[in-house]
């Protein structure tokens, strides 16, 4: 992994970003956890600054295959339950399409997006972006689309 944390090179695999975890957890926990989705060649641990007892981790499976069930699965640690996100390099693949929605009214939150959006394919990941001249827009990260 070259640079900052959640860099990679591409021949390494493909890297998760996993926000929202206990304090209380360990590497070992986190590597046994996503081992069921593939060899697991790395894992960064880092504590949310700001955030109280909450961490987040970077991933990175050696198998891209199951890049969706990754991103589309509850993942539960203690009585914490979380989605992985792709990291932002990760993204930029030829499969993946980026659409932007916006004027969204305000009790829309991401996972009702997410819902809906999913029975056009995979939602591999739905951010608020950072700049954006809408009022509550989004934008989603799909895959396998089928229409």
């Amino acid at each position: 992994m070259a640079g900052r944390l959640g860099r990679q090179d591409p021949n390494d695999g493909i890297t998760y970003f996993v926000p929202g975890l206990p304090g209380s957890v360990t590497e070992e926990e986190v590597t046994q956890h996503f081992q069921e989705y593939g060899t697991v060649v790395r894992v960064s641990l880092v504590s949310d600054r700001g955030k109280g007892d909450k961490r987040y981790a970077y991933v990175t499976l050696a198998e891209t295959d199951s890049r969706e069930r990754v991103c589309t699965d509850m993942h539960e640690f203690g009585d914490v339950s979380l989605r992985a996100l792709l990291t932002k390099e990760s993204l930029h693949q030829a499969d993946v399409k980026k659409v932007h929605i916006g004027n969204l009214p305000q009790h829309i939150q991401a996972d009702a997006i997410r819902d809906a959006f999913s029975q056009f394919g995979a939602v591999l990941d739905v951010r608020t972006p950072k700049k954006s001249v809408y009022r509550r827009a989004y934008e989603l990260w799909l895959c396998n689309l089928w229409f």
